[in-house]
């Protein structure tokens, strides 16, 4: 049995074994993604949380979920995050760097994008439609984009719906951004590991 949480008169399971009960009874390897994903992004659980309590788990329904928390785990926080991991892989490009923070020259943080190519300072933006819906997070967004382009980086964006319906137009936009970025000087920014909170 898991250890109790309270949350006034009610005693309850913690998040992220009541994600995994959810998740193995979960067949639709898609909606697992979802659900656990979305656990991990709010930061009701950790992908370090939702492990051990596969590790714990009955082996039952669990491969799906095996795989999406490996999937997370590679850095990975949104199902479109997954969706566009898994068509990088196949483009042959570079390897990616994933939610990683970057840093001008004097170690001042300008972004964190979705993915980041280190050899050519390129990120790549996976622009969920709930910033588009709000104008101030559709502006933050707009901010965030044009402070890396002022610091020379190339920007390549796409919504969750380009990675699903149009992966070929996704994989040439890509390979355009990173010849394009190949082609100038790479600009003075760093890929580090301190967590900037934006």
């Amino acid at each position: 049995m898991p250890e109790v949480v309270q949350h006034g008169r009610f005693r309850l399971a913690p998040v992220a074994r009541c994600a995994l009960d959810a998740a193995r009874r979960t067949p639709d390897p898609r909606a697992c993604r979802s659900l656990l994903a979305a656990v991990v992004q709010r930061g009701d659980a950790t992908v370090a949380d939702l492990a051990q309590e596969l590790a714990c788990a009955p082996r039952r329904g669990t491969a799906i979920p095996h795989s999406v928390v490996r999937e997370l785990g590679d850095g990975a926080h949104s199902v479109a995050e997954l969706d566009a991991q898994r068509l990088y892989a196949g483009t042959g490009l570079p390897p990616m760097m994933r939610n990683i923070d970057i840093a001008d020259a004097h170690g001042r943080w300008i972004a964190r994008p979705d993915g980041w190519i280190d050899e050519v300072a390129l990120a790549w933006e996976i622009d969920s439609m709930k910033f588009h819906l709000s104008p101030s997070l559709h502006e933050g967004t707009q901010r965030r984009r044009a402070r890396m382009e002022r610091f020379g980086i190339v920007v390549v964006s796409h919504v969750p719906r380009q990675l699903r319906l149009e992966p070929d137009v996704v994989i040439a936009d890509l390979e355009a951004a990173y010849r394009r970025a190949r082609e100038r000087a790479r600009p003075a920014v760093t890929a580090t590991m301190s967590h900037h909170v934006r």
